[in-house]
C-alpha cells in the first residue's frame, strides 16, 4: 500500500543496466590506465598499466594521496589549491 510495486520486467531491465554498468567499469579498468580516490584525494584502486606508466608499486601508491603522484612544482600552484578546496567543499 506504502511502497511502488515494482513490474518484475522493470526489476529485470534495472539489473541488466546496472551489469552492463558494472561491465564497462570493468572494461575500462582492464583496459585503460586506472586509478581511483576517495573523495579527500586518497588512492582505493590502482591497475597495472597505470602502475607502469608512472613507475611505482601499488604498494607505494596505495593509501597515499593524490599529491604523491603529482610534480612538486604542479602541488605548489593555485589551480592545485583550488581543486582541492572545491573538493574540500563539496
Amino acid at each position: 500500500m506504502f511502497w511502488k510495486h515494482t513490474d518484475s520486467n522493470e526489476q529485470r531491465e534495472e539489473t541488466a543496466r546496472v551489469a552492463g554498468l558494472d561491465a564497462f567499469e570493468q572494461a575500462i579498468q582492464s583496459q585503460a590506465p586506472y586509478i581511483q580516490f576517495t573523495p579527500d584525494g586518497i588512492v582505493t584502486l590502482v591497475n597495472d598499466r597505470f602502475l607502469d606508466i608512472v613507475g611505482y608499486r601499488r604498494d607505494e601508491v596505495l593509501g597515499q594521496h593524490h599529491s604523491t603522484l603529482c610534480f612538486p612544482d604542479d602541488v605548489k600552484t593555485h589551480d592545485y589549491d583550488a581543486l582541492c578546496v572545491a573538493r574540500r567543499e563539496k
